[in-house]
């Protein structure tokens, strides 16, 4: 901190007495003592709210917190100056991960607690920084400990905040990009703290100078934090500190502390950073000063342990008779909708167990889907500060049968006007509204229904004044006890609460393991089914990312290229083997358009000679691969068939074409019914026809009339597979003429060996 102007330290008698009072006030009204911190902060601090109302003495100021209570929260807000941040002070915490932390953890074994207090925790960032590092360490061991850090502050706003677990980029600017991703999650603009650290904190209000210390702790973090109190109650706290911590527990304050560098009670470990370590000798070197308030401090602390302890237990067992036996069903929320009070008949009403709902979130267990508009409800009371009914609102039970419930909602409010929850009352009128109905028919029944309504709503509006004042008293109680609760441990609420956190996160790591185990399962079936459909494709595929490395050659492929998959995988497919002869500038100049347009292209007939000096001919598909989640083009698969078979049947069908076309013999083909599909030139020149009179027309136009009877003897041949070879016969020309002619007719076959028709060769016979 910076040094003070001394003429800002100089106070009048008349100003300390009325300073004095005006804290003394603040601690009356508000219970937040601040008469043991340094006079020239408070003194600074308040002038800034004397200035805003131009107000000239705190005389003036405490008639200004009579006539306006609201101005509490102002000057809170100024007093109270939360500066803090993730891992602030990068260094420090490197020191508390490397050298600290794993010297408490080596002393642990698995079942043991961790306990760690946050003393002036702010908005939460120190202890949560603390619970990474521990995560961090432990690892996949962390569930073996039961991890406690207790985070404590006087200003309950901070602690809302805190609890709430929402931060600002700004706050997260010294953690890593990979503490980030592991133990936040980005909503709406903010970082939310993950469910694994905010389960290991317990956050709760505290006064350092008039509540007791949490005890047995093996670390105390309190940084920048004492500097604000003077000596005495300085050297107070350390003598407390020294008491809560285990034997050779560490302390972690701020670099601005230094009344600890001369203390008896600690030794230094890192001076600069000011980590500390309980000396447990200390005791015997203590003056006798010392050494007195010590133990006046653990008497004071163990009887006020053992005195809250008995008046808990006490109020405990009144609380739940009254809670437990009522037929009206009671929850009780804190303002964040944390369940803290869920009695049975609220159980049978609602269908869900109690132990399943304390410590949830109201809404998280779905009872706005059983009560509708009950959220907004809620929310009215918040805000109004008033009390809120809902009417015979209609439930489904498991049997199906229809439930009313008649529901009270109504605020928590403490002694300084804060809300501090709801408490909701669900009265079942299920009966109520069957008797309403059926009092219809009946006029002397519908009045002694009546009367018994009346009855039964004075006696429900009296059942829920008692309870409405007996939940304020107990409320009231309990606020008073709630940090000493949560410091010592010492009440059934805390231990079932954090009971049920950790099988509640048990729950979800084993849900979650299923899940990971079934999704690993599925790929392993999927990638094995989407190999075997690769290995087993006739066709060659390629699949190469967007810089031309191959990263698939499947067998096809080896088998077209006459490349191994060894030879080829993690290679540029444009280098490739020099000896294979590939139009590559072609197929590289595809492969780049594809990529660039995101559509697939078909290139046709691409012909290659493989290493060993065969020349083949492919069709080219090839298809652009994106990415699932931007839809960028990562790479491309490349789908061949292989069309040599096709090219050389081709071929030949054009030279067999050509010497059919050019044939001096004609030649003649026809199917089964007679009708004539091709004619040569060869039977232009024999016959006379052309192509164009001829083809379609039948057979018989060759037939002389004395002829017309053969032709279904040597067509049952032909349609047998037999070959008819130089059978003479007369045949008939264009212009009549009637010549001798031998005949050699093949049968013709589809691809599955069925005779569809014949070929015809007629030769002219000489005379």
């Amino acid at each position: 901190m910076p040094e003070e102007r001394q003429n800002d330290m100089e106070i009048t008698d008349l100003e300390e007495k009325e300073l004095n009072a005006l804290l003394q006030k603040i601690f009356d009204q508000r219970g937040m003592d601040f008469r043991d911190y340094k006079k020239a902060s408070i003194k600074r601090r308040i002038q800034k709210r004397l200035d805003e109302y131009h107000l000239t003495s705190y005389a003036q100021y405490m008639n200004l917190l009579d006539k306006n209570p609201d101005e509490y929260t102002k000057l809170f807000d100024t007093l109270l100056i939360n500066v803090t941040e993730f891992f602030r002070d990068p260094e420090a915490w490197e020191v508390l991960k490397k050298e600290v932390l794993p010297e408490i953890l080596s002393k642990k074994k698995k079942g043991d607690t961790i306990r760690f207090w946050s003393a002036g925790c702010a908005t939460g960032e120190e202890p949560y920084t603390v619970g990474i590092l521990l995560a961090e360490i432990l690892g996949d061991s962390i569930s073996d400990y039961e991890i406690r850090i207790y985070a404590t502050d006087i200003d309950e706003n901070a602690l809302t905040d805190a609890r709430r677990g929402l931060y600002k980029a700004e706050k997260l600017k010294n953690v890593s990009e990979g503490l980030i991703e592991r133990y936040f999650t980005y909503e709406n603009g903010l970082y939310r703290i993950s469910k694994l650290i905010r389960h290991m904190v317990v956050f709760g209000r505290q006064n350092l100078v008039v509540d007791a210390p949490i005890s047995h702790l093996d670390l105390i973090l309190c940084r920048n934090v004492l500097i604000y109190f003077n000596i005495d109650l300085q050297n107070k706290l350390l003598l407390r500190f020294h008491y809560a911590l285990e034997r050779y527990g560490y302390a972690f304050f701020g670099k601005s502390e230094s009344m600890l560098i001369g203390s008896r009670l600690f030794r230094i470990t890192n001076k600069k950073w000011r980590v500390f370590q309980k000396s447990p000798e200390a005791i015997e070197i203590m003056t006798p000063a010392e050494r007195r308030h010590t133990v006046i401090e653990e008497s004071m602390i163990d009887q006020a342990i053992v005195e809250a302890r008995r008046e808990i237990k006490s109020i405990d067992f009144y609380n739940q008779s009254i809670i437990q036996n009522i037929n009206l069903g009671l929850i009780v929320i804190d303002r964040n909708n944390i369940v803290m009070t869920w009695n049975k008949a609220a159980e049978e009403q609602l269908y869900i167990k109690s132990e399943y709902a304390i410590g949830r979130d109201l809404f998280d267990l779905g009872v706005d889907e059983r009560l509708p508009n009950i959220k907004d409800r809620i929310s009215e009371v918040i805000r109004t500060k008033k009390m809120a009914r809902m009417e015979e609102i209609e439930i489904i039970s498991y049997k199906g049968e229809n439930k009313y419930l008649n529901i009270t909602i109504t605020p928590l409010i403490d002694s300084s006007n804060m809300m501090r929850g709801v408490i909701i009352i669900t009265d079942d009128v299920s009966d109520t509204r069957i008797l309403k109905d059926n009092l219809m028919k009946s006029n002397q029944e519908l009045q002694a229904l009546n009367e018994r309504l009346e009855t039964t709503n004075e006696e429900l509006i009296s059942t829920n004044e008692e309870l409405e004042t007996t939940t304020e008293e107990l409320q009231s109680t309990a606020e008073e006890l709630e940090t000493s609760n949560e410091e010592l441990q010492s009440t059934n609420e805390e231990l079932e609460t954090s009971n049920e956190e950790l099988r509640s996160i048990n729950e979800e790591l084993e849900a979650t393991n299923e899940e990971l185990k079934e999704r690993t399962e599925e790929l392993v079936d999927l990638n094995m089914y989407n190999h075997a459909i690769v290995e087993s494709m006739n066709q060659g595929l390629i699949v190469l990312d967007r810089y031309g490395i191959i990263t698939t050659w499947n067998p096809a492929a080896v088998k077209m290229f006459d490349i191994s998959e060894d030879e080829a995988v993690n290679n540029s497919f444009y280098n490739i083997d020099p000896e294979l002869a590939i139009n590559r500038d072609d197929m590289r100049q595809n492969i780049k358009k594809v990529i660039e347009n995101k559509k697939a292209i078909y290139s046709r007939r691409q012909e290659f000679v493989t290493k060993n000096g065969e020349k083949r001919f492919l069709n080219f598909r090839i298809i652009p691969l994106k990415d699932i989640h931007d839809g960028t083009t990562i790479g491309v698969m490349l789908i061949m068939y292989d069309v040599t078979k096709e090219k050389r049947d081709e071929e030949a069908r054009m030279m067999l074409s050509t010497i059919v076309e050019f044939s001096h013999d004609a030649i003649i083909g026809e199917n089964l019914d007679g009708m004539i599909l091709s004619w040569n030139s060869g039977a232009e020149k024999l016959f006379g026809y052309s192509k164009e009179e001829i083809l379609g027309r039948s057979l018989t136009i060759l037939l002389p009339p004395n002829r017309i009877d053969e032709v279904p003897k040597v067509h049952e041949k032909i349609k047998h597979g037999e070959l008819v070879d130089n059978f003479e016969t007369e045949r008939m020309t264009k212009d009549g003429n009637i010549i001798k002619v031998s005949l050699t007719m093949s049968p013709v076959k589809d691809t599955s060996g069925n005779v569809i028709g014949a070929s015809s060769i007629a030769r002219k016979v000489r005379d």
